[in-house]
């Protein structure tokens, strides 16, 4: 279960850097399409971790009109770094905890 736990954690870590990198690079590009389904795609992948608050940002990303996109995309990619960056760090203590009780620690 600690193997299975442990790949489905850096999947999620893995995915989220690569659909964070991708909103970025869409945030600098003005890609409102692309944008949005980066984003869609990270809310999918928070929900199945729980990760509430970065799925809501993401969903708030997902959702956001072409003409707010370019006043409310920068501040939601930034919500969505720092959400994206305390889920992977509670998931790794999780992951540190967990193994630290199964060695007796």
């Amino acid at each position: 279960a600690d193997g299975f736990l442990n790949t489905l954690v850096d999947q999620f870590i893995g995915e989220g850097e690569h659909l964070i990198s991708q909103l970025e690079q869409a945030l600098d590009q003005a890609n409102y399409a692309a944008y949005t389904e980066a984003a869609h795609q990270l809310m999918d992948n928070s929900s199945y971790m729980g990760a509430v608050a970065l799925f809501e940002y993401g969903s708030s990303a997902a959702r956001v009109s072409r003409a707010q996109f370019p006043e409310q995309a920068a501040g939601l990619t930034l919500e969505i770094r720092q959400a994206y960056e305390n889920a992977r760090e509670a998931l790794r203590d999780f992951l540190r905890k967990r193994s630290d009780s199964a060695a007796g620690r």
